[in-house]
């Protein structure tokens, strides 16, 4: 009798152990009974889905410890921390999936980075690469997870990065929380502009390119998307996650204090939301790449800012404004559906006229009067074009591999791109989408740099097409592929 009674003490313990562990998403489980099949369909079957939406959030520190420290090659050295970096990581649950959405306070993440970090995530937390977005905010004052360089420094804080990223995936999956969907937008106008203007004598200028000319900038060449997107995902209990989208190239500090670690105007958009809302935890993503109206907007007719720290405070107050508004839209969450496709991008092949000039440019000292003479013949606005001729003929390729992810939950879509995207096809995706609140998460998934709109490649021209190894045209054809991966989301 004694021996039965053992026996059944015994098995219930082992069930109410199964419990415990069943009752918490995306931790690891030691059980043998997993099946490949759940791993790769990212379905956590610890807890049914109870018609409650779950987010969790988490916040690491992930700024360098060693110093100096390189950003990127070319650029200049971090020898001072003017306010800490982070990797915020947004957990979301409907009861059977889990995905996870990064924000980090970095110039970039290489492809291999975001694959190498997938999969340490996986064997913490179970939760598949393909359920995973790592975006980069583009901030030039920081350093690059894919840093050529080969220094101590930068070795050492990668391999830090990776491992705190980790533990916020974790930390975030620890937090999830019952959660319902407000949805708002605000207008930043006089903040956030297209990178490229019209010139007094039918010229075109930009920001990075400065024109021959002295004409005075008349307008942009398009019309700036400035559109901020706010959703609050509020939580019973817990603090609310709040989580931004807007149109800006975050390159504005590092002009200012080109030696100085910060996370740029996120530093200032994080600070005073949270500051004015004591109920809110802040996740910053960057969309296409616009430009900031700082003070090095040629327009006189727009509102100018005197630095990035007044731009990125009234950034902010738009953002608060939204938040107090009483006006922010209810969305229906879950459940949770995940695309990913590898698009192949037409390679940009030049003639090989166009390739000898390239040559002939960079065979002449680098900032002789000669070689400038000869750029400004040659239509190029400084070295790095002819530089990026040679780079994409001196391949075979002829296609380039873009990893392109989507996640939605209800009315609620993220698209995530890994390059530089222009505004105007940041807004045709926006428009396309079927869903009410679309996220464009650009430098997601990898560094690809600039994949410009086809009038810059026709028209007005500058640093961005002198760059980029994409050929005429792909930007708007990734834009139709954007749009195709949101429908599928939206009827799955």
């Amino acid at each position: 009798m004694i021996k039965k009674l053992l026996c059944i003490v015994l098995t219930l313990i082992m069930l109410l152990s199964v419990v415990a562990c069943n009752n918490t998403p995306g931790t690891p489980d030691d059980s043998s009974n997993e099946t490949e099949k759940e791993a790769e369909s990212g379905k956590v079957a610890e807890e049914k889905y109870d018609g409650v939406f779950k987010v969790g959030y988490s916040r690491v520190d992930i700024t360098p410890q060693m110093l100096p420290i390189s950003r990127k090659n070319g650029q200049s050295t971090i020898k001072s921390v003017s306010d800490p970096i982070y990797a915020t990581c947004i957990a979301f649950y409907d009861g059977e999936t889990t995905a996870l959405v990064f924000t980090v306070d970095l110039c970039n993440v290489s492809e291999d980075h975001c694959n190498a970090i997938r999969i340490r995530i996986k064997s913490a937390t179970r939760v598949p690469e393909k359920n995973v977005i790592i975006h980069a905010t583009h901030n030039h004052s920081s350093p690059t997870l894919g840093n050529p360089n080969n220094e101590a420094a930068v070795q050492k804080w990668t391999s830090a990065t990776q491992l705190n990223m980790v533990k916020a995936a974790e930390e975030a999956i620890a937090d999830l929380t019952d959660a319902t969907i407000l949805a708002g937008t605000g207008k930043t106008t006089g903040m956030a502009f297209v990178r490229r203007y019209l010139l007094e004598d039918g010229t075109y200028s930009g920001v990075n390119s400065p024109a021959a000319s002295s004409a005075k900038a008349v307008k942009h060449v398009s019309e700036a998307d400035d559109t901020v997107g706010v959703i609050r995902f509020v939580r019973e209990g817990k603090k609310d996650v709040v989580a931004v989208n807007w149109q800006c190239h975050l390159a504005s500090a590092v002009e200012m204090m080109p030696a100085a670690l910060t996370a740029d105007r996120n530093f200032y958009i994080r600070g005073d939301i949270e500051k004015a809302d004591d109920d809110a935890l802040v996740a910053y993503f960057a969309g296409a790449s616009g430009n900031i109206g700082g003070s090095n907007t040629p327009i006189p007719s727009l509102k100018k800012y005197r630095s990035y720290q007044d731009s990125s405070q009234a950034l902010a107050k738009v953002i608060l404004d939204v938040l107090n508004s009483g006006k922010m839209e209810s969305l229906e969450a879950g459940p949770i559906k995940i695309d990913n496709k590898t698009y192949k991008a037409e390679m940009w092949k030049d003639s090989e006229e166009r390739v000898a000039q390239a040559n002939e440019v960079l065979a002449l000292t680098n900032g002789s009067k000669e070689q400038t003479a000869l750029l400004k013949k040659y239509g190029w606005q400084s070295t790095y074009g002819p530089k990026a001729v040679v780079s994409r003929n001196k391949s075979s390729a002829t296609t380039i591999s873009v990893p392109m992810a989507g996640l939605s939950f209800g009315d609620l879509a993220f698209i995530a791109a890994p390059y530089e995207m222009f505004d105007n096809n940041g807004v045709q995706i926006k428009e396309g989408s079927p869903f009410k609140t679309t996220f464009i998460l650009t430098n997601a998934g990898g560094a690809l740099a600039y994949v410009a709109s086809i009038e810059a490649y026709t028209t007005y021209g500058g640093y961005e097409v002198e760059n980029t190894e994409f050929a005429p045209g792909e930007g708007e054809k990734m834009v139709a592929e954007y749009i195709d991966m949101l429908k599928r989301l939206k009827t799955k």
